[in-house]
């Protein structure tokens, strides 16, 4: 097993988008995050497969580098972190709803994530 990196990204239409840096040309979509990643998961195998088949490396090298964002890139990358963090806020929120206090009771987290990306859908952070 191997781990690669993607971005993933939502379109105007409300589709999740995903795409493999490593592999050009791989990329995915799906009607929701979950669905996109499971998506992007089976392109990534048939993309490296085809890239050797053609006598190419599986991968390209791919790197994080540190970079100075702008002010506004800044405020912008806050903005999106600000509303992660409500995110998670709010599936914590439906956990305790849908559980209550009975720490013994084993969540459907599932059904947790549905709801918090069907809030999504609607251009909400889960409800």
């Amino acid at each position: 097993m191997m781990k690669l990196e993607v971005t993933i990204d939502r379109d105007e239409d409300g589709v999740w988008k995903v795409e493999c840096p490593a592999i050009p040309g791989c990329v995915s979509q799906g009607d929701s995050r979950e669905q996109a990643l499971s998506n992007i998961r089976e392109a990534i195998a048939l993309c490296m497969e085809a890239r050797v088949e053609e006598g190419l490396p599986p991968t390209l090298e791919t790197r994080q580098i540190a970079v100075a964002p702008s002010a506004k890139a800044e405020a912008a990358l806050n903005a999106k972190r600000s509303e992660s963090v409500e995110d998670l806020r709010e599936f914590f929120r439906k956990v305790d709803e849908m559980h209550g206090p009975n720490p013994g009771r084993e969540p459907d987290w599932s059904e947790h994530l549905r709801v918090i990306n069907q809030g999504r859908a609607r251009g909400q952070s889960g409800t």
